[in-house]
């Protein structure tokens, strides 16, 4: 069905000692990663933390070092080159990915208070969750994490998947049908299911 999660993840890696080090390995997993997925035909699941502008640079050449643009240009010609799980950036930044082919997968975290620490990442991610185009909008639990509304700290499933339809119904002014029956038909065809 997909390759993945494959991606970055600068998250886990901020007080490492040899953290560069971790990123051009992050990198490099990743070209090998997307070429297994342009040999085998298969759209990415991409995990991207902390990383989304390094990640775009990769797909884009923008990245001197480390160039997959050939590689996804062979992925959009199968057709979409695959989903960002688990979205929990600006819209600045999907769009990058939308504007490539990809799909912007949300969790239970639209569901969550802002956080205090920094209150203006979750109006972001709600501005994301606003933007994206319906034809590329996914929702996902991320079972067994990311529990949304009143389940929240519980472990997830996936038929709770309705609580982020129901919060992406309010942020984007569209039914619950209207969103469930476009992010069905959206996962049917990024994992070509017929």
């Amino acid at each position: 069905m997909a390759i993945g999660e494959v991606g970055l993840d600068f998250f886990h890696i901020k007080d490492l000692p040899d953290k560069d080090t971790e990123i051009i390995k992050q990198k490099k997993t990743f070209l090998q990663q997307l070429s297994l997925a342009v040999v085998v035909g298969k759209p990415l699941v991409v995990h991207c933390r902390d990383a989304y502008k390094e990640l775009a640079d990769i797909l884009t050449d923008v990245d001197p070092n480390f160039k997959g643009a050939e590689h996804l240009r062979k992925l959009q010609a199968d057709g979409s080159p695959g989903t960002l799980h688990c979205f929990t950036g600006t819209w600045e930044e999907a769009k990058r990915f939308v504007d490539l082919g990809f799909c912007v997968g949300f969790t239970g975290i639209i569901t969550f208070p802002a956080r205090k620490s920094n209150p203006d990442a979750q109006a972001k991610l709600l501005e994301a969750v606003k933007n994206v185009p319906l034809s590329q909008l996914l929702v996902e639990t991320d079972a067994p994490y990311l529990a949304g509304g009143i389940h929240r700290g519980k472990r997830a499933e996936p038929w709770m998947g309705e609580t982020v339809l129901e919060k992406m119904s309010v942020l984007r002014g569209q039914s619950i049908e209207i969103l469930a029956k476009a992010t069905e038909e959206n996962a049917k065809k990024l994992f070509r299911i017929v």
